[in-house]
């Protein structure tokens, strides 16, 4: 059984290839004789689905000409059509945004998907974008606020009442900002990498390592292919990484491995302290398509990784379905109950939001708590209940690698001290009949204030995630 899972597998990750080796498009050919002599359809469609690849998947099943049953594509061409036509008004929005950018010269580095769209694969629609990333230098933050308030873009976190800019002490990018159709979402970075992480990369270090870069024809800049590829290997979550995630480092690197040195490349992840992170995207890359300077690259990291990532990796690295089946957005949930969590001022609203955030990390689905450890499909009783226990422990340990263990549990602390505040506000608000502490508005309240759409609460949630 365990055979066709695999092959199952194997063939969504060929599909997933931006292009094809003649012996691995002979590969994917014969797996597609097996999926139909097999009927492993079903199966197919599941991973991929969890995988959240249909866009890519489809577009290479037409590219290749493959023989692929009707009700498959078509299931994939709806998915496709979905993410063509959100991609479009965001592109469309992004593109004026960063025309003003252009004229008021202030330079700026596009990441991620949004640089690899129209450059690697050909395709503006090849996976769903939630938003669009990018960095700019530091000192153009408060030129870069000044855009936005003429342009009338809206900050998440100002929606709770806080100072977005307050973040540029703490962090390396301003909370999520969006235009009033919440058609594009926008994703300001100076850095990649948060001031309170253990890794360690200079401002003045990404922009030497820039290249001439176009989005949607605006000249713009972008990682050169070293630091490109840094940056997506060492960005991957690490339960929310699938094959959409993963896709992306792995085709960046077939397509760019003749200017990316292995020296260079060892000499970034010891300079930046990034083991953890590096160590375990490069075993599930080479997981996906073995390559021996990835097995280099992974040997020489090894002995500086903490044990128990490696221990983890190679549970999740030791089948090929498991790691297929593996990704999770449960940690997004838990952000996107957080990010609603600051932003309502209701103590209610607050309740809800704490208590969903409670849920998440205790009692998630059954299915989570199975990929994210890369169990069995059915496992025992006592393997699930023991899962569940360990579960929170591994929540946290993600949540903890920026912020550090003591940070972590202060920032819970403080989510229960803002509730109760919430509700002395609410008690005052009353008492003083709303002339001396103004009474709290619901999220709705606000969303109607901002003369946003009806179903904004519901956008912002699914942008979040």
């Amino acid at each position: 059984m365990f055979k066709f899972k695999n092959e199952v597998s194997e063939t969504i990750c060929l599909l997933n290839l931006q292009s094809l080796t003649s012996n691995e498009h002979k590969r994917l050919v014969t797996l597609l004789d097996t999926l139909h002599g097999q009927n492993q359809w079903p199966l197919f469609l599941e991973l991929v689905k969890l995988n959240a690849c249909d866009s890519l998947v489809y577009i290479n099943i037409q590219k290749h000409n493959l023989a692929i049953p009707a009700h498959i594509q078509t299931e994939l061409k709806t998915t496709y059509d979905k993410v063509a036509k959100e991609n479009s008004l965001r592109n469309a929005e992004a593109k004026e945004i960063f025309s003003t950018l252009y004229q008021k010269q202030i330079p700026f580095v596009i990441l991620k998907g949004q640089a690899l769209a129209d450059s690697l694969y050909g395709s503006l629609y090849y996976k769903k974008m939630n938003d669009v990333d990018f960095i700019v230098q530091k000192s153009s933050l408060g030129q870069l606020a000044e855009i936005y308030n003429q342009l009338q873009l809206l900050c998440a976190a100002s929606l709770g009442g806080n100072d977005y800019r307050k973040q540029e002490k703490f962090s390396h990018h301003w909370p999520p900002f969006f235009t009033k159709t919440m058609d594009c979402v926008l994703g300001t970075h100076w850095n990649i990498i948060t001031p309170l992480s253990k890794i360690k990369i200079s401002e003045t270090e990404l922009w030497d390592n820039t290249v001439p870069h176009s989005y949607l024809g605006i000249p713009c800049l972008r990682l050169n292919d070293l630091y490109f590829f840094f940056h997506l290997v060492v960005h991957l979550a690490y339960y929310k990484t699938g094959l959409k995630e993963l896709c992306d480092p792995l085709n960046w690197y077939r397509a760019k491995h003749g200017s990316i040195s292995s020296e260079a490349f060892l000499k970034l992840v010891h300079s930046t302290q990034a083991y953890n992170p590096i160590y375990r995207s490069l075993s599930l890359l080479n997981r996906i398509q073995p390559n021996s300077v990835f097995e280099t690259w992974i040997a020489e990291l090894k002995p500086h990784t903490d044990p128990f990532i490696v221990t983890d990796t190679a549970i999740r690295c030791r089948e090929l379905y498991y790691l297929v089946r593996s990704r999770s957005t449960q940690t997004s949930r838990i952000e996107k109950n957080y990010a609603l969590f600051s932003l309502a001022d209701m103590f209610y609203e607050k309740l809800y939001f704490l208590m969903k955030m409670w849920k998440h990390f205790v009692w998630p689905k059954k299915k989570d708590v199975i990929y994210m450890q890369s169990l069995p499909d059915s496992p025992s009783i006592v393997s699930l209940g023991y899962a569940y226990i360990k579960n929170s422990y591994l929540l946290s340990r993600v949540f903890a690698f920026d912020l550090g263990w003591k940070l972590h549990f202060l920032l819970i602390a403080k989510h229960h001290v803002d509730l109760i505040a919430s509700i002395g506000h609410f008690i005052f608000s009353v008492l003083t009949l709303g002339i001396l502490v103004r009474f709290p508005k619901t999220l709705s309240q606000k969303i109607k204030s901002l003369k946003l759409p009806v179903d904004s609460i519901e956008q912002i949630k699914t942008k979040l995630e």
